[in-house]
């Protein structure tokens, strides 16, 4: 019988030993497992991270180079520009202060340390560009983008760049010792778990043995209790997963604690529910087809959106297997995370493939085997020409010289062998057009696709590489021109000690044979005294001095003249690093110097001496307008001439330069001057280095010419513009070609010219003049030939005529004597006219004077000498203020500035002074001068003697005071007795009614009707009377009442003036009055009453009895400025002929009118002392109509 407690025991020591067992190979486990962790999380903060930092900072290095592109090509704005690059710099800064505190190895602290002065530079170039682009400068933000900016800024992702490949190499490293340890850890434990079963087996054995009837008892509980429902609970509550049981119709009927928290719902909800019920309504189809894959295939992996019961989605991977004939078994994996990561992976992969694509340097990756290109970057498309489908085609070879094809292979060899990732080195690149590019290449050793590559990061040095060499040419002839320089030189370092010196400063200085190198020139030359150090230590200061010539006592006492010349030089640091001493002995050259400045000062001609960059090195002569000599050394010679000219003369010093060959040309110079140019090339060592220009003045030629153009414009009408005819004669003087315009200047048409000698077509006295002068050109090829002949015409006439014959019979091309030629029959005619002219203008009453815009007399005709007393050798080169009166020179000034803006004076009087002393009055009349490009350049003025009329007019203003006194005085005679006489007229009046008013009531007198009809008589004559006095008083008061100022009211001002009329039938008349604006109105009320009373009683005086109904309408419309008055009636009209006569004074129309004469004349005045205006329109018989204007002073009201 067991001893089933001995074996209980047993059996419970040996769990407990292998528990023990177990716990501590898992202490282990854990413990490997999280020093293994340690070193994941090491390998993420201090190489991931940094990755990502160093990537983020190669990204917006690129978008500061991307966003100044942009802003240059102006597709953003400059505000936009510098918000992005504030980002961008500010993002910089912070991922590289992070990155800054991550651990490094001595190979990154060195990259580092370097990044760091990247860095600080492009910030300070950041900087620049932020001001830049404050300022909106397009010129500096180009010049900083092309000179700066992306030089420094790919230094920074070059360095990025180092950096990220050596985070990969230091992970890989990092991974690969993660593996030797876990393999390490992994062998132990297979060694412990080894030794485990060697201790375990011999011991369960024994004990199984012992135990056998206890064990098979356990071991049929121990499968009871696994298929029992606590530990099939157990199995799934502790899976760590999420897991759901379905039927076969795909409802929940189990599920654990991970399911509920999970997806947020109870045990209880999720039971309820179908697995449909957790996704999306979009993705239920698709659901269906699973759970068909997974019926089909026993088992399927499935990834699926899940809704939580709060709403949300979450990335799930679920795990489904059948359980034939139960349904399904699926365990859920969160991997939202997993998710994101991929998705942040992925738009990494996004930002590097824009940074490769977007990137401005150049990129090609290639194989190392095959030397096919695998990808390459938009700036290599855009560099080299080729299509991407051309790319794809290629290899490394194709797009380099032939030559280069050996080692590019042997390249490839060493890239594939060799340890180091990057390697930098010069390669001669070619473009689709054939053009050879020398490009600066870091190769990255990559794996691109799984394939071993080549990552080449190009950039053009072409330019660079020139300068390169020719900087070493440069050394070379520096040194060659040092050795041979024919002047004395020697170059000194800071303690005056020698470094190099030319073979004429040895021979100079009797130094052949002695090395100097390195000694002291204080040393070499005792006897140097102090000035010569003063000089030295100046110079040693930064100092530049010189001496064009300086004589130094020889020992024999000869007196030689020397030129020196000391001058700073400095390192490239900007340091200055010695001086350079040149001297030469010039006594001979002082000698042929002082004759070749007394021929260069007095040459006739202005000579310039103009190095490469046209400017002025030397000039013998300068306009005083100009300034001085000193002023224009220095000058571009270009910028100094007037614009008209700046083009032909750069186009003939450019042609001058590059193929070293004389030009010559006409220009013009400022201030009125005309030269004509030579251009001589300076040849040194076969290079063009300077030129010399001879300018022989031409501004008399070209003044005459002008003269002579401004006399051919005076008479244009007797003149006529023809063209030039061209001959093309023979080696017999023959006529082989004609020109059209020659039949008009001799008649003769080409046919009848045709093989005639030209000398035929001369008069008889030219003939022998003509055969000379073809004998003359035959001798001249190539040399144009001038003269004047006189030809017959066709119809008789001889004509002048003018050309120049060249002979070009050498010339295979032409084979012909050009003969052009001009009829000048006009221009001799003209000269005879100006011979005329000048006899006009010297035989001229009139003062006729011609001046430069600086008042100096050019002209004195014989009436200036007549007027002013100056004879024209006293005037001619003086100038016009000597007979201006002191007073008045002023005056001189303001019409000088008139005419040089070209505006004309007319009919301007004011006085001058006779050369006796005497003022006399003049009228002047001055015209500017141009000349034919159109600038003013003198006045031509023309001076009456007025004081004869002046004095009379001055005695007519005097008699026309006396008058306005006169008048003045007659005016209030005429007011005052005006009014005096109407006191008895207004009598007058009342009697004759009271008188007229007693007749007709006394029944008693038989004679009373012919007394009433002279009294009837009597009342209107002195009515009339009364109304001449009235007319007469409105006119005084016009002319002697100033103007008072109220505001009106039209309608009410007309109603009382009609009211006033005395006419007593108006029973047929429609008298209407209309305002079509309420704006306010202000004038004088009385005066606008007078004018007012004078039209409507016209209006009613003249109405046409005949016309069934008579109409009066007066229409009124103010507003802020003036105000309208319309008065219209349809009475007799007036005579066209009287029209423009009604409103003089005491005239009449009509002969039935009754008035004096006086009422328009008076409305006329008393509108024009308003200010406004008035018209009529009438037609005879039918109506009239008045237009009255009158300025609104309601301003000055208010």
């Amino acid at each position: 019988m067991v001893n089933k407690l001995k074996a209980s025991v047993e059996l419970t020591l040996l769990v407990f030993i292998m528990t023990l067992f177990i716990i501590g190979i898992g202490i282990y486990g854990i413990l490997e497992i999280r020093q293994l962790n340690n070193s994941s999380k090491e390998l993420y903060n201090d190489r991931m991270l940094p990755m990502d930092q160093l990537a983020d900072i190669r990204f917006h290095t690129s978008s500061i180079i991307a966003t100044a592109h942009q802003v240059d090509n102006n597709t953003i704005s400059y505000s936009e520009a510098l918000q992005k690059l504030t980002q961008a710099q500010d993002s910089i800064k912070v991922n590289w202060e992070n990155y800054r505190f991550t651990y490094f190895t001595d190979k990154e602290k060195k990259l580092v340390s370097k990044m760091t002065v990247n860095i600080n530079q492009t910030n300070n170039t950041i900087e620049k560009l932020k001001l830049i682009l404050k300022k909106e400068d397009s010129s500096l933000l180009h010049s900083i983008l092309k000179n700066q900016l992306y030089s420094e800024l790919n230094s920074v992702i070059i360095s990025a760049t180092n950096l990220l490949h050596l985070q990969v190499e230091i992970g890989k490293k990092i991974n690969k010792n993660n593996d030797k340890v876990y393999s390490s850890y992994s062998q132990k434990f297979l060694w412990i778990l080894f030794i485990t079963f060697l201790f375990v087996l011999p011991f369960t054995y024994y004990l199984i043995k012992k135990n056998s009837t206890i064990i098979s008892s356990l071991n049929l509980n121990a499968v009871k209790l696994f298929l029992s429902e606590k530990n099939y609970r157990n199995l799934i509550e502790y899976a760590g997963e999420a897991i759901l049981i379905l039927n076969e119709a795909t409802e929940i009927i189990d599920l654990n604690d991970a399911a509920c928290v999970l997806l947020g719902y109870t045990r209880e909800e999720l039971l309820k529910m179908r697995i449909s019920n957790l996704v999306s309504p979009e993705d239920v189809e698709k659901q269906k087809e699973d759970i068909n894959s997974v019926i089909k295939n026993k088992f399927a992996i499935i990834n699926r959106k899940i809704r939580r019961k709060d709403g949300v989605f979450i990335e799930t991977e679920i795990s489904n297997r059948l359980m034939e004939g139960k349904g399904f078994f699926a365990i859920v994996h969160d991997i939202t995370a997993r998710k994101k990561t991929e998705e942040a992976i992925k738009k990494s992969e996004e930002k590097y493939r824009y940074l490769f694509d977007n990137n401005p340097a150049y990129i090609i990756i290639w194989d190392i085997e095959t030397l096919a290109i695998l990808e390459i970057n938009n700036a290599v498309l855009n560099k080299y020409g080729y299509t991407k489908e051309e790319w794809e085609r290629m290899s490394v070879l194709d797009y380099r010289p032939q030559e280069d094809y050996n080692d590019i292979k042997d390249f490839a060899q060493y890239m594939m062998i060799n340890e180091e990732s990057i390697s930098k080195r010069n390669w001669r690149h070619c473009k689709k057009n054939g053009e050879e590019m020398i490009m600066e290449i870091a190769s990255h050793k990559i794996k691109y696709n799984n394939r071993k590559a080549v990552l080449s990061l190009a950039k053009d040095i072409t330019a660079q590489a020139k300068a390169e060499a020719q900087l070493i040419e440069r050394e070379a002839q520096l040194d060659l021109f040092i050795e041979h320089s024919p002047a004395s030189l020697a170059m000194f370092d800071t303690n005056m000690c020698y470094l190099a010196t030319s073979r004429r400063w040895m021979v100079d200085y009797n130094l052949l044979g002695q090395d100097i190198i390195g000694k002291s020139h204080y040393e070499v030359f005792p006897e140097i005294g102090q000035e010569w150090k003063d000089i030295h230590q100046r110079c040693l200061q930064g100092a530049i001095e010189k001496r064009e010539e300086d004589s130094f006592l020889r020992a024999n006492g000869t007196v030689d003249w020397m030129k020196w010349e000391i001058r700073p030089w400095y390192k490239s640091s900007n340091e200055l690093g010695g001086i350079i001493m040149f001297t030469e002995v010039i006594t001979e050259r002082k000698k042929a110097t002082e004759l070749f400045k007394k021929q260069f000062e007095n040459s006739p001609d202005i000579i310039l001496y103009v190095n490469q960059f046209y400017k002025i090195e030397a000039i013998n002569r300068v306009h005083p307008k100009v300034g001085t000599k000193e002023d224009v050394v220095g000058m571009d010679c270009i910028d100094i001439l007037p614009e008209e000219s700046r083009k032909d003369a750069k186009e003939a010093i450019v042609k001058c330069f590059a193929t070293g060959e004389s030009q010559e040309i006409e220009n013009a110079l400022n201030h009125q001057r005309w030269v004509r140019s030579r251009i001589v090339p300076l040849v040194v060592n076969n290079e063009v280095t300077h030129v010399m220009i001879f300018a022989t003045d031409l501004s008399e030629r070209k003044q005459a010419e002008l003269k002579l153009k401004q006399s051919e414009e005076k008479h244009r009408v007797l003149t006529e513009n023809i063209s030039d005819a061209i001959l093309l004669l023979d080696e017999n003087a023959k006529i082989v070609y004609q020109s059209p315009s020659a039949e008009k200047i001799s008649g003769y048409s080409y046919e009848e010219a045709r093989d005639r000698c030209f000398t035929e077509f001369l008069t008889l006295e030219e003939i022998t003049r003509g055969k000379l002068f073809v004998e003359e050109v035959m001798k001249s090829p190539n040399e144009p030939k001038q003269n004047q002949f006189r030809l017959i015409h066709k119809n008789g006439q001889e004509i002048w005529v003018e050309g120049t014959a060249l002979n070009l019979l050498e010339k295979d091309s032409v084979n012909a004597i050009i003969v052009n030629y001009r009829d000048i029959s006009k221009r001799k005619e003209l000269e005879v006219q100006q011979a005329l002219t000048a006899s006009i203008v010297n035989s001229s009453d009139d003062a006729i004077i011609s001046t430069t815009l600086d008042n100096v007399i050019t002209s004195w005709n014989k009436g200036a000498e007549k007027i002013l007393g100056y004879s024209a050798e006293e005037m001619i080169g003086g100038t016009i203020l000597k007979f201006i009166p002191e007073y008045l020179k002023g005056e001189e000034k303001e019409i000088s500035a008139q005419i040089v803006i070209g505006q004309a004076v007319d009919h301007f009087e004011t006085i001058r002074q006779k050369k006796n002393g005497e003022l006399i009055y003049v009228s002047l009349t001055i015209s500017p001068i141009y000349d034919k490009l159109g600038n003013v350049v003198g006045a031509s003025k023309i001076m009456r003697d007025i004081t004869e009329s002046k004095t009379f007019e001055n005695e007519l203003i005097r008699y026309n005071t006396e008058l306005k006194k006169t008048n003045a005085e007659l005016d209030r005679f005429v007011y005052s007795v005006s009014h005096d006489l109407r006191a008895p007229l207004k009598s007058m009046l009342g009697l004759i009614y009271i008188t007229t008013e007693d007749v007709r009531e006394n029944e008693m007198l038989d004679n009373s009707l012919p007394i009433i009809e002279r009294l009837d008589l009597l009342d209107k004559s002195v009515a009339k009377l009364d109304g001449f006095i009235e007319d007469i008083l409105d006119y005084s008061r016009n002319a002697r009442l100033e103007l008072v100022y109220e505001e009106i009211d039209f309608e009410s001002l007309v109603h009382e003036v009609k009211s006033q009329l005395k006419f007593t039938d108006e029973s047929q008349i429609d008298f209407s009055v209309s305002v079509k604006s309420k704006q306010q109105f202000s004038s004088d009320c009385q005066r606008l009453k007078v004018v007012l009373n004078n039209i409507i009683s016209n209006a009613y005086k003249y109405s046409d009895t005949a016309k069934e109904k008579s109409f009066i309408n007066v229409a009124f419309s103010p507003d802020t400025t003036k105000a309208t008055i319309i008065i219209e009636d349809n009475g007799i009209g007036i005579v066209e002929s009287d029209r423009e006569k009604i409103f003089d004074m005491f005239y009449r129309a009509t002969t039935v009118s009754t008035g004096s004469g006086l009422g328009l004349y008076i409305a006329k005045e008393t509108i024009d002392k308003l200010g406004g205006k008035i018209s009529v329109e009438s037609e005879y018989g039918k109506k009239s109509k008045f237009y009255i204007e009158i300025p609104n002073k309601i301003n000055l009201l208010n």
